[in-house]
């Protein structure tokens, strides 16, 4: 006989989702680190090494979502949907870095001792750059956890084997775990234990 098992404790989920977080922020700035500093090692004119670290890098995020929350006692999900989200999360993270670099620059006032500077003085060459570096990193981890999320679903509750020898043999003939048996009032157990008169006296006097 197979009764379900106790549910799990929502509390071992409470921070799950900042874990996912944290460790595919890191493992996409890690890649994306590794991938610029091998071309600026080897001097690599043509940023083989960045742009492969840029490709590769959502897959990480993903992978890495999808393996922390498998540590979830109430929900599993699937790894390609957090693949999936962690490439249109960097795609839709690094326009909106870049839109917002660009945007940085061309404000306030102008700095005339620099071409390349925009009205507010700041560099509108590096400044974009960076906004879209760190929209990147932002939007392909969450991008992640958003497929991740998506594409949860509840687990099913796991079943306890209970032994033949463990089974107790009520007055209508069912078997019922003896654990089970066990909650019930030590009164209502122990029922055919007690004499007739031990049992008819009380009703009586309720009667008077």
């Amino acid at each position: 006989m197979q009764v379900p098992a106790s549910p799990p404790s929502v509390a071992g989920d409470g921070s799950l989702g900042l874990k996912q977080f944290g460790l595919a922020a890191l493992g996409t700035a890690a890649t994306v680190g590794a991938g610029l500093s091998l071309t600026l090692l080897f001097d690599d004119q043509e940023d083989q090494a960045f742009g492969a670290s840029i490709i590769v890098a959502p897959t990480v995020a993903g992978l890495v979502v999808c393996g922390v929350g498998r540590w979830s006692v109430l929900y599993t999900g699937r790894c390609g949907a957090a693949v999936a989200g962690a490439y249109l999360g960097a795609l839709g993270g690094t326009l909106t870095g870049l839109l917002l670099g660009f945007a940085a620059c061309s404000s306030g006032t102008t700095n005339s001792s620099n071409r390349d500077s925009g009205p507010a003085g700041g560099d509108c060459e590096t400044t974009p750059l960076v906004g879209a570096l760190v929209g990147y990193v932002l939007g392909t981890t969450t991008g992640a956890l958003v497929g991740w999320n998506l594409s949860k679903q509840p687990k099913s509750a796991p079943l306890t084997d209970v032994n033949s020898a463990e089974l107790d043999v009520t007055s209508d003939g069912e078997q019922y775990p003896a654990q089970i048996q066990q909650v019930a009032p030590v009164a209502i157990a122990r029922g055919a234990d007690r004499s007739r008169h031990q049992v008819i006296f009380p009703l009586f006097a309720a009667a008077f």
